[in-house]
């Protein structure tokens, strides 16, 4: 499966991720939605910022966490935090911000690697879907 992953720019994840300092990829929900379930080792990750893809990497491992409380998003926070690419220094923030999730997809990545740039058809997606899944990404390529 391919997957992407649209991050927020202003946090500028990809290049920690194509550096190799962010090795984990969060996804935190309110309600179960993918890559919750829809992802596996093996699968591979496309990293997008401003609309643009720029990078992938390969999935390592995943953990879901469910049924998750601020203590237990604390802890997960506190135990990958370097992991995760975040300032240790901007944890309460990072907390605070998520306190009121209940479900948690951890993707470790590995191999990341920058790609040409190249957008996709988001067609039946909807414009504001931050997570893709789809069988091959060349076939949504623009």
């Amino acid at each position: 499966m391919d997957h992407i992953a649209y991050l927020k720019s202003a946090w500028h994840l990809l290049d920690a991720i194509l550096a190799g300092t962010k090795t984990i990829e969060s996804r935190w929900y309110v309600h179960k939605r993918p890559p919750y379930d829809h992802i596996a080792p093996d699968d591979v990750v496309y990293f997008a910022e401003g609309g643009v893809i720029g990078g992938k990497a390969i999935v390592k491992k995943v953990e879901q966490h469910d049924d998750l409380t601020p203590g237990t998003i604390r802890q997960l926070f506190e135990q990958y935090v370097h992991e995760l690419g975040l300032p240790p220094e901007r944890l309460e923030e990072f907390i605070a911000f998520w306190k009121d999730k209940r479900y948690c997809v951890l993707i470790f990545l590995e191999k990341p690697e920058r790609v040409a740039p190249f957008r996709i058809k988001k067609d039946g997606y909807g414009t504001m879907a931050a997570w893709i899944t789809t069988e091959d990404i060349q076939k949504i390529k623009e």
